[in-house]
């Protein structure tokens, strides 16, 4: 599996590549979901570079890539929110920053709802493939929606008035405040944990 460590804020901001997903320009519903049109947008791009997501091999080879990807972004991801719970206590974090992380929390939904899309997709005989790699923790569907529904937590504390005031307003009280984002950054535990199974399943058919 590609999904090296981070170590550095550049490395944590930089946008990654993907060759299944656009960097920007995504139509999204009010919750932060990509629109239908979005993801036949996508799927439209795959189809005019000859890629059939409906070839199994394609489909496990696009699946893997994505798997990869989202690994990869979440490891950013944890390593930003740990900045941020460093800056929170020195007082040096702004909404640009966070926003970077809003980012980051978005493009791993993007990453889980177009890999749920093209598992689902039927191949040439009428199948939908099974990846092995879920067996352990339900259908592929109930994982993923635990881990769409654990970054929408997330994103709504990270947009939340109460994290931004804490922000301008750092007092005394910073050790408590930065308890308070280290609780965020530790429900990435589960994530994390999914992303293996994720990338695992992919692998193995």
């Amino acid at each position: 599996m590609s999904c090296p460590d981070i170590t550095t804020l550049e490395q944590a901001e930089a946008k990654l590549p993907s060759s299944v997903l656009p960097i920007s320009g995504l139509r999204r519903n009010d919750d932060g979901t990509l629109t239908d049109d979005a993801k036949q947008t996508i799927m439209d791009g795959l189809k005019s570079r000859s890629v059939d997501a409906t070839d199994s091999e394609t489909k496990k080879k696009l699946v893997e890539d994505l798997g990869n990807l989202l690994c990869s972004t979440n490891k950013q991801y944890q390593y930003l929110l740990k900045v941020m719970t460093e800056r929170v206590v020195s007082g040096n974090v702004d909404d640009e920053f966070v926003d970077i992380i809003l980012g980051k929390n978005l493009f791993m939904l993007d990453i889980l709802t177009i890999s749920r899309h093209i598992m689902d997709l039927k191949t040439y005989d009428g199948s939908v493939p099974f990846i092995e790699g879920w067996q352990n923790v339900g259908t592929p569907t109930t994982t993923t929606t635990a881990m769409t529904n654990q970054l929408a937590n997330e994103r709504e504390m990270l947009k939340s008035a109460e994290l931004r005031k804490h922000m301008a307003q750092i007092t005394g009280e910073k050790n408590m405040v930065a308890s308070n984002y280290l609780a965020i950054y530790g429900f990435l535990n589960l994530v994390a944990m999914g992303l293996i199974l994720y990338v695992a399943g992919a692998s193995s058919n």
